[in-house]
């Protein structure tokens, strides 16, 4: 996890993946930092979950589907590029959604 979002829940362990905010680096803390009343903020805490870590091979399956459909000229890979793009960790991956869309972005429809 980025260094920024190793802090513990109430409940003694960090929250997974799927409990943190999609727009990273933004922690809840400054998500709830407007909030008017606490009542909704930090909800899931109040149940007792079995947490789990994140499967990511399913987002790397669909992006590697996508890379390949994209390198066949294929339009329907657009927003798994431009997702790529904006959010993947891996710098090669990135440039070659990049190169992929542009090549798709000059291509006649």
């Amino acid at each position: 996890a980025p260094s920024g979002e190793k802090r513990r829940t109430g409940h003694g362990h960090r929250p997974p993946d799927s409990l943190r905010p999609h727009i990273k680096p933004v922690t809840w803390e400054a998500i709830y930092t407007d909030w008017g009343a606490d009542g909704l903020q930090y909800y899931w805490r109040k149940w007792k979950l079995q947490l789990k870590e994140y499967d990511f091979s399913y987002n790397q399956k669909r992006d590697q589907l996508a890379l390949e459909l994209a390198a066949k000229g294929d339009i329907r890979s657009r927003s798994t590029l431009q997702r790529i793009m904006a959010r993947d960790g891996d710098s090669a991956k990135r440039k070659k959604a990049e190169d992929l869309l542009a090549k798709l972005d000059a291509e006649p429809t």
